[in-house]
């Protein structure tokens, strides 16, 4: 839209003010280890490339009250390097609703602000308006807050209300990961729980991650995005932590917000609970349960032989475990993150007596319950009386026909444990079903082992060949 002359020069006194203030630091977390267990398998997801904003012709912060506040800043059309380089979207595309959108965000972020003693700057819009199917205004919004301590914070901030509230809900996050393609959120309000999706220009359907009976369940699944959005109905009520938009991969879901005066600290979730016992002999050593980075513990060894991580984990990117032992350091990372368990082995010495450490390494919107184990067997063994029975559903190490072998087991969405064998190179040995017969892989892609892995993972992932 053209901005009249009273506009343009209130944004140009409000960029003079500003003139000469440096940028804000880059604050992003460092990323965890991007390095895939199963390279062939892991999929990365591309970063979505910019595309023309839609120009806002009003201004953020601005106190209706008349309170006294600091200056405030336009609101940024090109997004920051910690932004999502979405385009700013107003439902319907009119003059009216822009104006509207404008209003409303400045209103409430005028009240979270006061609320809070923050101060914003660098603030995006993603979206405001109603989708299909709903009655609740949203607006989805991205900025810096500088907190009263001095510290300044990337946030994605949204706000809804629905007709006759007369505040908005509010929903505050750290700024999601640039690479990340849908947004979700949660409103429960008597009977009525729903998730309001805002995804990337790029995707057209979006599937839920449900964790809140403790095993993953993608429902409703599929559902064709309407100008990029979406509103789900849910039957029970949305609890922090057990849901998450999915984006057709296990490796890319996002926690779906609950509104901030309800994403309060919880007990472990069920589905973060990892199994005490993996077999007869195989019992869990220590555990950790969170989120983000920097979790860890130290223990001491009981005995010799071969430790092994067991990992279940929802949300985006990778859940990395470093395990430190006598000047030796392995690190295993988990780049599944639906909610099923996965277990793979250490080659980390282990030594009795000796203290381990152990350090978790996530986003901060990444939920995790990681198990240390004491696996029964030696690297090193040989591989052939294994691979002439049946599996069993602990991991371990070996060596078929002189070369290094490492078995790992899979959590597959119907229960059962996908165990793979896997070369030191990547290529694959072996491949069964817990408690079934091992089945030999030759050198040829083994079709039978591609569908089997397709099956585990409900058709999400399929192996080259498969």
């Amino acid at each position: 839209m053209t901005f009249t002359d009273e506009e343009t020069a209130l944004r140009q006194a409000l960029t003079d003010a500003t003139l000469g203030q440096p940028e804000r630091p880059f604050d992003r977390m460092v990323a965890v280890r991007r390095r895939h267990v199963r390279s062939r398998t892991m999929q990365s997801v591309a970063a979505i490339a910019a595309v023309g904003v839609v120009v806002i012709g009003t201004l953020v912060g601005i106190n209706s009250a008349g309170s006294k506040r600091s200056p405030v800043q336009p609101l940024n059309l090109a997004p920051k390097s910690w932004q999502l380089p979405w385009p700013s979207r107003i439902l319907p595309s009119t003059d009216e609703a822009r104006a509207a959108a404008g209003q409303d965000l400045a209103e409430a972020m005028s009240s979270y602000s006061d609320d809070e003693g923050l101060r914003s700057a660098d603030g995006r819009l993603l979206f405001a308006g109603t989708p299909a199917g709903s009655q609740v205004r949203w607006l989805v919004h991205e900025a810096a807050v500088t907190t009263a301590d001095g510290s300044t914070l990337q946030r994605l901030i949204a706000f809804a209300r629905a007709p006759g509230d007369n505040s908005w809900t509010r929903y505050v996050a750290d700024a999601p990961p640039v690479e990340t393609t849908q947004l979700g959120f949660a409103w429960n309000r008597g009977e009525q729980h729903e998730v309001f999706v805002l995804a990337s220009p790029e995707a057209e359907t979006v599937t839920l991650l449900d964790l809140s009976n403790g095993s993953p369940v993608l429902e409703p699944a599929n559902v064709a995005l309407v100008d990029g959005t979406a509103d789900l109905n849910i039957a029970h009520p949305l609890a922090d932590g057990t849901l998450f938009v999915n984006t057709g991969t296990t490796f890319s879901n996002y926690p779906v917000l609950v509104p901030a005066a309800a994403a309060e600290a919880t007990a472990t979730l069920d589905w973060q609970r990892v199994p005490r016992q993996l077999g007869p002999t195989v019992s869990e050593q220590w555990s950790l349960v969170g989120a983000g980075d920097g979790n860890r513990i130290d223990g001491r060894a009981d005995g010799d032989g071969q430790l092994s991580v067991g990992v279940t984990c929802a949300g985006p990117g990778v859940v990395s475990v470093t395990l430190e032992s006598g000047g030796h350091e392995d690190d295993l990372v988990e780049s599944r993150c639906d909610g099923t368990f996965t277990v793979q082995p250490s080659n980390l010495p282990l030594d009795p007596g000796r203290h381990v450490h152990v350090v978790v390494g996530a986003s901060s919107a990444t939920l995790y319950g990681v198990g240390i184990y004491q696996a029964p067997q030696q690297p090193g063994a040989d591989c052939g009386a294994a691979f002439d029975g049946s599996a069993g559903s602990a991991p371990f190490s070996c060596r078929d026909s002189g070369r290094s072998t490492t078995v790992k087991g899979y959590g597959c969405l119907d229960g059962r444990r996908l165990m793979a064998a896997e070369y030191a190179d990547g290529e694959d040995a072996a491949w069964a079903f817990a408690g079934t017969p091992w089945k030999r892989i030759g050198t040829h892609v083994d079709e039978a082992f591609g569908q089997a892995f397709s099956d585990c993972t409900g058709g999400l992932i399929r192996l080259p060949g498969g």
